[in-house]
């Protein structure tokens, strides 16, 4: 099988778009050919040739979140979107860009900040390309302020399992006619189509930004704080950090805390002066070394980009989503167990990581701990980082999954009826 995928890869297409890596594996699965495509001609030539030859593919775009899903089925091709990369078109009168997927979110970043604009994807990691956070609808602290990775989509390109180019969506809102298909695309993982282009809604850049620190000693007072931080209007980002999180980012705190609670305010000046006075006064916040301006971001950039590594770095973490008023219950069996934790209060998301290096015993006894955690606050769970040992046998998006489920896999069989595109990744082995 593996000689015969080279053989009519290697026949098919020229060195510039395959290649054959050694010694990489995505969950069990060792990759024996990556294919690049140059453009978005080539992708659908790439796809189109696939589908003939019926060759399942995984699909990578910066690689920041390679091992979320489930272990795929037997696959043993990448297909990467990395060369489809460039801002196409940016319009800063209307406040939209268009992008190819492969770009880079700093990339974009960069470019519509010089013209006053911010791009509302807050997904980490310097490698984070835009076609990547949206197949994984990737969250970060922001999230409170920016909205959802859907919500700031406003159309998409995507190359289907045929090959055939196809366009939802609009460039701006009003232009949106039928189906939002792009809603269903957002978080897909990458199972019903390969995204190669995106217009994106933007947002004006925030004319001052405050940054503030308190520290709780008692978890009930740390959540009700943070959750009343959360309502502030100026609120772009609050969360709450166990103290081996807040020494991972650089933040510094008394040995009495039990939490440190870290909020960005952002918009006017004189609107975030107030909330972050009002932070000081109510619950004694401190001023970090840089408080204000542009140099703030970092303290949230470095929370936000330590949720992106994989199980080599942080071993074993968790999302928990669950109400606000019963996070508490989550959270206590998982401090017990030793969790190093990342709260936010304002959406309700617990994420918990065990230390790497734990034993296949530990491993275990944690993601037990933590799916009951989960069922005691009356939420769902994902396992977001996991060896891929502890995959196999289990799905990571929860055991159980709604009537739901029913309606994604006939979406699956519409879209992707040889089922060629990151095949068992997504819920329910989709």
């Amino acid at each position: 099988m593996t000689a015969a995928v080279i053989e009519r890869l290697r026949n098919a297409f020229d060195p510039a778009i395959f290649e054959e890596p050694s010694g990489i594996e995505v969950d069990g699965c060792e990759i024996i050919g990556q294919l690049s495509p140059r453009d978005v001609e080539s992708l659908c030539q790439v796809l189109a040739l696939l589908n003939e030859q019926q060759i399942p593919v995984l699909i990578r775009g910066g690689g920041t979140r390679i091992g979320l899903g489930n272990c795929p089925d037997e696959v043993q091709v990448l297909l990467s979107t990395r060369s489809l990369s460039g801002v196409r078109r940016f319009e800063p009168d209307d406040g939209v860009v268009e992008v190819s997927a492969g770009t880079p979110l700093e990339e974009v970043r960069k470019a519509v900040l010089a013209k006053g604009w911010e791009l509302p994807i807050d997904a980490g990691g310097s490698r984070a390309t835009v076609g990547g956070a949206i197949a994984c609808a990737a969250y970060g602290p922001r999230c409170l302020g920016f909205g959802p990775v859907r919500r700031n989509v406003l159309g998409l390109e995507v190359v289907n399992a045929a090959g055939t180019l196809t366009r939802c969506g609009g460039r701006v809102v009003k232009n949106v006619t039928g189906f939002d298909l792009a809603k269903i695309y957002t978080g897909s993982l990458g199972t019903l189509g390969v995204i190669s282009g995106a217009w994106l809604r933007l947002q004006p850049k925030p004319r001052a930004i405050e940054v503030r620190v308190a520290e709780f000693s008692q978890t009930d007072q740390a959540l009700a704080g943070g959750i009343r931080v959360s309502r502030r209007s100026s609120a772009r980002a609050c969360v709450l950090l166990s103290p081996e999180v807040a020494r991972r980012v650089g933040l510094e705190h008394s040995l009495a805390a039990s939490w440190i609670l870290l909020a960005e305010f952002a918009g006017e000046a004189s609107e975030c002066r107030h909330d972050a006075a009002w932070l000081e006064t109510e619950m004694g916040a401190n001023r970090p070394s840089v408080s204000s301006g542009d140099d703030a971001l970092a303290m949230i950039d470095a929370v936000r980009d330590s949720l992106v590594a994989g199980p080599e770095v942080a071993g074993v973490r968790v999302r928990i989503a669950a109400l606000g008023t019963k996070l508490e219950s989550c959270i206590r069996p998982l401090t017990k167990a030793g969790a190093r934790m990342t709260v936010d209060p304002g959406l309700g998301l617990v994420f918990a990581e065990q230390a790497a290096g734990s034993g296949p015993g530990e491993v275990s006894a944690f993601i037990e701990v933590a799916r009951t955690a989960a069922q005691t606050a009356s939420g769902t769970l994902v396992l977001e980082s996991v060896p891929s040992e502890f995959k196999r046998g289990i799905d990571v998006f929860g055991d159980e999954l709604g009537p739901e489920l029913a309606l994604m896999r006939k979406l699956k069989e519409e879209f992707d009826p040889k089922r060629l595109l990151n095949p068992g990744r997504f819920v329910g082995g989709i």
